[in-house]
């Protein structure tokens, strides 16, 4: 999940009990990430028993950076949501909130991948 973080300019942040938390400076760039997270485990699962799902959320917005222990890291609301709309992932799926739907790039970049998608509230 690291190098599919870096390859799409983002920063692999911290685990958070058995979650991970990236940022990204681009909506569009965390979407495609997850859809290349989701394609490695489903290669991976192939030869893995028990297969692993990934649960993956992505929101937008802002939030404060800070410094801690020589560590950057956020706080603040935009990332709160984001760990929420994680856990309203069923797995193997990518929950996205309105905000990163609005986006333009978001959008192009999601014509072009294969995907069914859901509205819910």
């Amino acid at each position: 999940m690291r190098e599919v973080v870096e390859a799409e300019d983002g920063t692999f942040l911290k685990t958070i009990g058995d979650a991970v938390m990236a940022v990204f400076n681009e909506p569009d760039r965390a979407v495609v990430a997850a859809f290349r997270m989701h394609e490695g485990i489903r290669k991976d699962n192939q030869v893995r028993k028990p297969a692993l799902s990934l649960k993956i959320g992505i929101h937008q917005g802002t939030c404060f950076a800070v410094n801690l222990n020589e560590t950057l890291d956020y706080f603040g609301t935009a990332v709160n949501v984001a760990a929420r709309i994680q856990r309203e992932s069923h797995g193997g799926d990518v929950v996205i909130t309105e905000e990163v739907m609005r986006d333009e790039e978001t959008q192009k970049r999601l014509s072009d991948l294969s995907h069914d998608h859901d509205e819910f509230e």
